[in-house]
Parts: C-alpha cells; structure tokens; sequence
C-alpha cells in the first residue's frame, strides 16, 4: 500500500530536503507545495556523495521495502575482530530515495504523504 501511493507521486523537482534529527523527520518539500516526511527516522545513510541542498532537484521513484533492504549498517564493539562472525545490525533502511542521481536510505517507523501519516510495520532485523 506504501509504495502504491508513493507510485502516485507525480515526478517533481524538489525545493529543499530538512533534517530535523531532534525530531526524527527528514521532509522532502516539493515544488509543488507538497511533501513526503519521514517520521521517527532512526537512521539515513548516503550511498553515493551527499544530496546537494540546490533547488530544482530532480526526485526519482521512493522505494518502500517493509522487511529493510540488504544494506543494513552495522555497530561493532571497540574489541570487535575481523574473524568474529557475530555483530548486531544497527539499523536496516526501509525507504530508498534518489535525487539527482544520488541515493540515501533512510529508516523510519512512519512516512507522511498527502497529509496523512501511516505508520510502518516491524521490520526484520
């Protein structure tokens, strides 16, 4: 249902993407007067060089995977050696968003579209 109504954004530049990490929000305001907020984000990762702050960003496709995609960032302990198969996933994204050719992941526990805010499953972790 997620990625349905994420589908149904129609493609617009951006006008500027707010981090407010105190509150957990990373919102993405469009030219078009709407947005897409990301609630009770635990964590964002760039995957390729960090998203400018320009206007007139081109925003791609959001992918929504309930479960987390395979890239989950990792927290090991000081003592922590190579040969040590065990480590505890720190967090596992759950939105993919690419602007500009240039992605981040994000994970939250609710996103806001069109005014109204769904809140996420469980995911695996």
């Amino acid at each position: 249902m997620i990625q349905d109504l994420l589908n149904k954004l129609r493609p617009v530049d951006v006008k500027k993407i707010v981090f407010d990490m105190k509150k957990g929000i990373i919102r993405v305001d469009l030219q078009d007067e709407s947005m897409i907020q990301f609630e009770d984000v635990i964590s964002f990762f760039y995957t390729d060089e960090e998203v400018s702050y320009q206007t007139h960003l081109d925003l791609k496709p959001i992918v929504y995977d309930a479960a987390g995609f395979d890239a989950q960032f990792t927290a090991y302990e000081d003592d922590w050696e190579e040969e040590d198969d065990f480590f505890t996933p720190y967090s596992v994204p759950n939105f993919s968003l690419c602007v500009d050719d240039r992605s981040m992941l994000i994970e939250a526990g609710k996103i806001k579209i069109g005014g109204s805010t769904y809140i996420l499953t469980e995911r695996m972790q």
